[in-house]
């Protein structure tokens, strides 16, 4: 189970991207996956212990952001105080960026440094309770076009998506000391192909539903501005007045 948490205020309600690739990818190993994104999921909010009694994960990974670290944190001690097996793996920015503080965590068992697509396989495989928090750490680059299209169906009321993120790029070779892309991607750029990313819009309208908001979601688009114009220029003429 792959677990997204929510801030009270927060009001972003569409399904986390990075989570939808992990779910492709372990499900395509043939593991079942269920995601439980608090910040997309409308209606009642049901608690982390009613996806745990319901669906009675092996594993349990929680994506982390610094924003919305106190409520991962609580939502680890909810895990704990239901189960003490359970393994827990800790990702997303704040864990590549905080690992020193998390490793500290007795309630956590792996930390996942960087690019979590390349080695969460290796881990779930043979995962268990650690004395002491593992740290993973990625240091190869992915290639984005090995990735297989999100699986947004691996969602809880996935049924209710609307607004569809796309990583049509990943990073960012910019030194602005404001934004936290630089030391999570190392400056390294990556693109996809526009094509492909159109392809991949065309798989979510059949597969999903027929009318989706599309939201861009890359560190930095225009890092290449003819790609990117390339892309909006395909987005136009085959999927903008399908939607």
């Amino acid at each position: 189970m792959l677990i997204n948490p929510k801030k009270e205020d927060a009001f972003f309600s569409i399904p986390h991207n990075g989570l939808a690739m992990l779910a492709a990818i372990i499900n395509k190993a043939g593991y079942e996956v269920l995601v439980t994104d608090y910040l997309f999921m409308r209606g009642e909010q049901k608690s982390v212990a009613y996806f745990i009694d319901t669906f009675k994960p092996d594993i349990i990974g929680v994506s982390m952001y610094t924003n919305n670290a106190r409520e991962c944190e609580n939502i680890i001690k909810s895990i704990r105080k239901i189960s003490n097996e359970v393994p827990i793996i800790a990702g997303g920015p704040h864990a590549t960026l905080y690992y020193e503080i998390l490793k500290n965590d007795s309630n956590i068992d792996y930390i996942f440094r960087g690019e979590a697509e390349l080695t969460i396989l290796n881990v779930i495989k043979s995962a268990k309770r650690q004395k002491n928090a593992q740290i993973i750490e990625t240091v190869e680059m992915l290639d984005l076009s090995d990735l297989p299209y999100p699986d947004f169906k691996a969602f809880y009321r996935w049924e209710d998506i609307r607004g569809y993120p796309i990583m049509t790029s990943r990073g960012c070779p910019n030194l602005c000391t404001f934004c936290a892309v630089r030391p999570l991607a190392f400056r390294r750029w990556r693109a996809r192909d526009p094509e492909e990313c159109i392809k991949e819009l065309e798989y979510a309208k059949q597969n999903l539903s027929h009318h989706l908001v599309v939201y861009v979601l890359d560190d930095n688009p225009t890092v290449n501005k003819e790609r990117f114009k390339q892309f909006l220029r395909f987005y136009s003429k085959k999927i903008g007045n399908q939607l």
